[in-house]
């Protein structure tokens, strides 16, 4: 049924890029509610910033959700920091940790039988952070 539902949402679902210098995407402080990044903090050249970032829009009591590995692609002066250095670093900008787990095997894209193996995967983090008043 693609009829529409008579109530109204806020959610408002975001792509470009974020957390850094050049971001594409302008989100006002003190805005959001929640945060959710999935296979993407190893991409963002400064974990810093992106924590920062973070900081910023998040609302007191806003809830930052995160999955992903921590492959860190392309090249560069980078913080390259292990799981348990970043989830100390997100603690240090002011949110507590409510959950923080390492999932192993997690596949980013199935491939197709015969196309890649696809028994082994990534190793990926997940955490619940808050962001304390």
């Amino acid at each position: 049924d693609l009829t529409p539902h008579p109530y109204n949402s806020s959610l408002n679902i975001l792509r470009g890029a974020f957390g850094t210098p050049d971001s594409s995407l302008f989100i006002k402080a003190n805005s959001t509610d929640i945060l959710a990044t999935c296979f993407f903090v190893d991409c963002v050249p400064d974990l810093v910033n992106l924590v920062n970032e973070a900081r910023r829009i998040l609302k007191p009591g806003a809830s930052w959700l995160n999955f992903g590995p921590l492959k860190y692609h392309g090249g560069g002066d980078r913080d390259r920091l292990t799981w348990n250095e970043f989830v100390e670093l997100v603690s240090a900008f002011g949110f507590r940790i409510v959950s923080d787990k390492i999932r192993s095997n997690c596949l980013y894209i199935p491939y197709p039988l015969g196309s890649m193996d696809t028994r082994s995967g990534y190793n990926c983090g997940f955490f619940h952070a808050v962001l304390v008043a």
